[in-house]
């Protein structure tokens, strides 16, 4: 519920009081809604170099007020690229600028030393969450946010800051180094794959930039959830912090570094994970990266992919009535997508492993040996893995060794090894199974596990 001074504030705002009392609002609306200290707030900067002042600085965003927004466009224009050139240069860091009359707000950045403008909105005093949600992607001063679908979509969806900021350097970092061989060949392998799972080939940067984006965010939400603070970015996307604590499988290196390529994407990398470890990602109760997805991926264009989400508490109830002995089943989602399925069973089974009294420090582990997922498409196999770790979340803290994510690329409808790119790659071929072959199946299956538990008892056999 919004606070009933912050809706006075949004309504005097709205009003377009002037100059001087927009920005005694902005300064109130900050430390009342937002929590910010006094002393982080400063207003009437001297910039000597541009022979100007900030009217207010707050973390890396400038805010310029204005009387009359339309009207002073102009001086927007001409004053906001120096600004956010000075503070770059003293700083080393990317800033933003916020430009209002109270009514109109408009973000920008300087990109190739250009102004471009991010997104706008107008303030609907009626609709305080809206607003109050925009302007947190402008300031990014919020240190907790819940992992809710709607707050996914607010902070990371497509029309969120945070991506369309995300969406235009990654745009032009791609415009500089897409004819390096390296990357020009992630491209491309990215294209072939997708032209097997879709079966017609994949044109346009647009989809590139999103699935870009959509496993930088992954990766970033793998790093919280297991509360790690990590500046590199080659260890953020390559996986190394994760194999240092005994994670593997989850985060491995993939088409999606090509922005380490350049200096820009490594600054890009960290401000995506920064954001990202705002949000309380332990509370998580749903496939958070499938909302993103959702809110990133438009309608149509999944639609004509033949992409079709499970809704979360559908996913919920099919495991809940299909998995009846938690402890006992092993668990296949042959076609996994973003991982609902996979979340709620290893949900469940850290439930029903606590009731029966289970050590919590073989949860984690167990859990992997019962439930395992596989997907043909790379960024939804790359997301079901980072899904799984978001479901065993509540037990990785007391693990007592080391765990594997048994996410796989693969085709469930073949299996063959075949020589894939540079490398092999696993599929399952489907013939056709007589009750005799599926009794098989299961024997292997149990006989995988068992052979999986004794390797556990008695370490020096591996794992």
């Amino acid at each position: 519920m919004t606070k009933e001074s912050t809706r006075e504030i949004l309504a005097h705002l709205a009003s377009k009081p002037g100059h001087d009392e927009v920005k005694a609002d902005f300064r109130q609306l900050m430390i009342e809604e937002f929590g910010a200290e006094l002393h982080s707030l400063n207003f009437e900067r001297r910039v000597p170099e541009v022979k100007g002042r900030l009217d207010a600085l707050i973390g890396r965003t400038i805010l310029e007020a204005k009387r009359n927004l339309t009207a002073e466009w102009p001086d927007v224009e001409r004053r906001m690229p120096d600004y956010l050139a000075d503070r770059e240069k003293e700083t080393g860091e990317r800033f933003a600028g916020v430009a209002t009359d109270g009514l109109r707000w408009v973000l920008f950045e300087r990109q190739n030393e250009q102004l471009v403008k991010i997104k706008e909105t107008t303030l609907d005093p009626a609709k305080p969450g809206d607003f109050l949600a925009w302007l947190d992607g402008a300031v990014a001063l919020r240190s907790s946010l819940a992992p809710d679908p709607t707050t996914v979509r607010t902070q990371l969806g497509q029309d969120s800051i945070a991506y369309r900021r995300a969406r235009e350097r990654l745009a032009a970092i791609w415009g500089r180094v897409q004819h390096r061989p390296a990357t020009a060949l992630k491209r491309q392998l990215w294209q072939q794959l997708l032209t097997l799972v879709y079966g017609r080939s994949i044109e346009g940067d647009t989809l590139w930039i999103q699935h870009t984006f959509l496993v930088v965010v992954a990766k970033a939400i793998a790093l919280a959830v297991l509360g790690m603070r990590d500046d590199d970015p080659q260890r953020i996307l390559s996986g190394a912090a994760f194999r240092d604590a005994n994670i593997n499988g989850a985060v491995e290196s993939d088409f999606f570094d090509w922005p380490l390529a350049d200096p820009d994407g490594h600054d890009l990398i960290r401000r995506i994970a920064n954001h990202i470890s705002r949000f309380r990602l332990r509370e998580a109760e749903t496939d958070v990266l499938k909302v993103l997805y959702e809110s990133l991926i438009d309608p149509k264009e999944r639609r004509d992919l033949g992409e079709y989400y499970t809704p979360d508490w559908l996913a919920a109830k099919v495991v809940k009535h299909a998995v009846t002995r938690p402890i006992d089943d092993l668990v296949l989602d042959p076609a996994c997508g973003s991982g609902s399925f996979l979340f709620h069973a290893v949900r469940l089974y850290l439930k029903e492993a606590e009731a029966a009294g289970m050590d919590p420090k073989e949860h984690a582990y167990e859990a992997t040996l019962h439930v395992a997922g596989m997907d043909i498409h790379p960024v939804a196999a790359i997301i079901a893995r980072v899904t799984y770790l978001l479901a065993l979340a509540p037990a990785l803290n007391n693990r007592s060794g080391p765990i594997s994510i048994p996410v796989y690329l693969g085709d469930a409808l073949q299996l063959e090894v075949t020589q894939f790119f540079t490398g092999k790659k696993l599929t399952v071929k489907a013939e056709k199974c007589e009750d005799r072959q599926w009794r098989d199946y299961r024997e292997a299956a149990w006989s995988w596990r068992s052979n999986a538990l004794r390797r556990r008892v008695n370490p020096g056999s591996g794992r």
